[in-house]
């Protein structure tokens, strides 16, 4: 009976119970648009598909430090703070079945993001930012890193200028 206890353990422990292992590690700092101050009373939300949203809030100089994702999930990333507009990111990190052979134990890819957000204003016509990502993350496999689709943002840059005209 004891046997068969630790077996079940065992078995739990090793195909059910979520490994950190292998994780993605974010790390964030919100600043005003112009960069001139970091907004500490900013917040994220994280949402992963099939999971509660995720909220964190930025400490004094607008950090929020050591958010782990998962592997193999999509997550959309809200960056708000109160009087600001606020902006998605979308981060990819699935990966192939193979990534992590030959990789040791405990793999973290990590990424620093600096997010500015600007004041709401009457007039503009940003409704968009509210359900499109500025930015799209993948896992770069050749580089271990996060990469972003650089067109893609350019693309949204131009939208936003436009919006606030």
């Amino acid at each position: 009976m004891i046997l068969r206890s630790v077996l079940f353990a065992f078995f739990l422990w090793m195909f059910v119970l979520p490994s950190d292992a292998n994780e993605v590690i974010i790390s964030v700092k919100i600043f005003s648009e112009d960069y001139s101050s970091q907004l500490q009373n900013a917040h994220i939300e994280i949402n992963a598909e099939g999971a509660n949203p995720k909220k964190y809030s930025a400490d004094s100089s607008g950090q929020i430090s050591q958010i782990k994702l998962e592997f193999n999930q999509q997550y959309v990333v809200r960056f708000m703070c109160r009087g600001y507009v606020s902006k998605l990111a979308w981060i990819d990190t699935r990966v192939a079945p193979d990534y992590f052979s030959g990789l040791p134990e405990n793999n973290t890819l990590s990424q620093k993001m600096e997010v500015s957000l600007f004041k709401k204003a009457p007039r503009q016509k940003l409704k968009f930012l509210k359900t499109e990502p500025m930015i799209k993350f993948t896992v770069d496999e050749n580089y271990l890193s996060l990469t972003w689709d650089i067109e893609y943002t350019k693309t949204m840059l131009q939208r936003v200028e436009e919006g606030r005209e």
